[in-house]
């Protein structure tokens, strides 16, 4: 009776350890998104030698970079963390029977095939690196020769000297849906081109003191250049930026401070 038993607890032993497994698989890989979203700026700021006092600004980037991470990183930390517990819990058969191709069973989405199914996750890992890639280029800088940007699938980054911006827009776009949503926008106008350094509340969205640092800058170098704001703070907005939080106080903040530099060009 012992030695009949004794396989069966330990393969019960070893599917608890996997399901802990998963747990912290999952986990890590919710950690990892939000790490990566919640640090772009800082990350990219490193890469590009940004100093203290110029700016960056990445609200898409910044979510393009995360997702496109979060998919790169599955295979990855799958490894790691199999290598971990395999360590640890003598777990190299137990992961080798669920990877072998003799047991894979697929699953509601399979495309029929062992092959076929590797074949689709690396087409998908290739063109997650590909987006990765290109999302650490696609952001907005701000130094003193002016504001340097690309395009995304661009090589080739654009300088908008800070002369040639005509106006600055401050906006509010409402969604129209059950729950009404709120998107703010800073947007740059230069020279037919249009960048948006605020697009939306949320994680890798600016701090209104950075938007606020940017349009000094700007009237600094370009005492001309128009501050516009296309809204009212009415009742229907500020119902749909108080959904966000701290929604509203950004937006009367930087509201206000629009307002008080356009009665000083008037007075002036």
């Amino acid at each position: 009776m012992y030695y009949h038993n004794k396989p069966q607890r330990q393969k019960t032993s070893q599917i608890v350890i996997f399901i802990f497994f998963l747990i912290v698989y999952c986990a890590q890989m919710v950690f990892v998104m939000l790490f990566l979203m919640d640090k772009y700026v800082a990350i990219m700021k490193v890469l590009f030698g940004i100093k203290k006092g110029e700016l960056m600004f990445a609200p898409i980037g910044c979510h393009i970079f995360s997702l496109t991470g979060f998919v790169l990183w599955i295979p990855i930390s799958y490894c790691i963390l199999k290598a971990v517990f395999s360590l640890l819990f003598g777990m190299n058969k137990f992961f080798a029977s669920i990877d072998s191709k003799e047991n894979y069973t697929g699953g509601r989405y399979s495309l029929g095939s062992y092959e076929r199914d590797m074949a689709l996750c690396i087409v998908l890992e290739i063109a997650a690196l590909v987006f990765f890639v290109f999302s650490i280029f696609y952001n907005i800088r701000v130094r003193d020769q002016g504001i340097y940007h690309k395009k995304f699938f661009s090589l080739r980054t654009e300088l908008i000297q800070w002369h040639s911006v005509d106006s600055l827009d401050f906006c509010l776009e409402i969604g129209k849906s059950k729950k009404e949503s709120a998107t703010p926008k800073f947007i740059v106008h230069a020279e037919g081109k249009s960048l948006d350094l605020w697009n939306g509340f949320g994680m890798g969205s600016p701090k209104v003191e950075e938007l606020i640092s940017f349009t000094e800058q700007l009237l600094k170098k370009n005492p001309k250049a128009r501050l516009n704001i296309n809204f009212e703070l009415s009742g229907e907005n500020l119902s749909a930026i108080r959904r966000y939080k701290n929604g509203e106080e950004k937006v009367r903040h930087l509201y206000s401070y629009i307002l008080q530099k356009q009665k000083k060009t008037l007075a002036n």
